[in-house]
């Protein structure tokens, strides 16, 4: 699967439309983010229910992240641990400490 046709949750939007169910990180916590810090994404497919996966981040940028699968999906066969993927800072679902 190429990268664009990747989805992601918004996290951010999902924390203010269902605030019972998700809380997204702060914007703060967020900003303290590095390099090898692991991060909670969901992962949306329209056929497919969606997926949480852990992501390692490898790339900080103004304008978005990189990370790595920290596992493999078990929905999401266009998945693969290890697998390089690039998102947004408001698809961070939780942070790991």
């Amino acid at each position: 699967m190429a990268e664009d046709q990747i989805h992601y949750l918004n996290a951010q939007q999902l924390a203010i439309t269902q605030p019972m169910t998700f809380h997204a990180p702060t914007p703060e916590a967020i900003k303290r983010l590095q390099v090898g810090d692991k991060v909670q994404l969901g992962f949306v497919d329209p056929e497919i229910q969606g997926e949480f996966l852990p992501v390692v981040i490898t790339v900080i940028q103004p304008d978005g992240l990189q990370g790595r699968l920290a596992a493999a999906p078990k929905r999401l066969p266009y998945l693969r641990a290890d697998q390089v993927v690039s998102f947004d800072w408001v698809n961070i679902l939780k942070i790991f400490a």
